[in-house]
């Protein structure tokens, strides 16, 4: 065998799973290796994801299983090593999307641009709200808040200035996106963000984000 060209497939061990949004349904995993992931499934479905680090994926749950419930996850890479793991995990959506598409979509993707810290993404290294680095350097719960809205603020912006977004439907355009609520637990270092996004055809969806 020419181990130069050979490939191996290896299951990468997922530490943690954390329910990002539940409209549309976003999970966040996390695991040793996600860098490399070229397969994520969900219940055995392969998914849609972005990778946010190293560490730590971005997953959207398929619509079937949010009726169903989830019992395992597991990510894939490839390489020139083997590793084997098994990944377990139940838990349950209040609320379920059935389609991503329309408003559904806008907010999806809001979301995933919201979370992601600008430089990391590997499909769009100029995309990123970055929250996730906003509340890891708060010191503070009104310096925290106030990061949470300018991280939406920037999210907002860059929606309507990238040429990419402009040819899209107007229901997966972005008209504005409003902060209804927004905390940070100080003791907990949990911080959470209601928003009201709007697309062109004046649909809103009401979402959030708990990190």
């Amino acid at each position: 065998m020419d181990l130069s060209v050979a490939k191996y497939s290896y299951n990468i061990a997922i530490n943690s799973v954390k329910a990002v949004s539940t409209s549309p349904p976003i999970i966040s995993i996390a695991g040793q290796g996600l860098g490399q992931a070229r397969s994520i499934f969900i219940n055995d479905l392969p998914c849609r994801f972005e990778v946010e680090s190293a560490t730590t994926a971005f997953v959207e749950v398929p619509a079937s299983v949010t009726k169903t419930g989830i019992s395992s996850i597991s990510a894939e890479a490839t390489g020139p090593v083997a590793a084997t793991g098994e990944v377990a995990v139940s838990f349950s959506f209040e609320e379920l999307a059935t389609t991503v598409t329309g408003i559904s979509a806008l907010v999806q993707r809001f979301l995933k641009v919201l979370v992601t810290t600008k430089g990391t993404s590997l499909h769009a290294g100029d995309e990123g709200g970055g929250l996730l680095g906003m509340v890891a350097l708060a010191d503070g719960e009104k310096l925290a808040e106030g990061m949470l809205v300018d991280a939406v603020t920037d999210t907002e912006t860059y929606f309507k200035e990238d040429p990419r977004f402009v040819d899209l439907d107007p229901s997966e355009r972005l008209l504005s996106a409003e902060v209804l609520t927004s905390s940070w637990d100080r003791n907990s270092q949990t911080a959470s963000i209601s928003i009201q996004i709007t697309n062109q055809l004046g649909e809103t969806l009401e979402t959030g984000v708990s990190l």
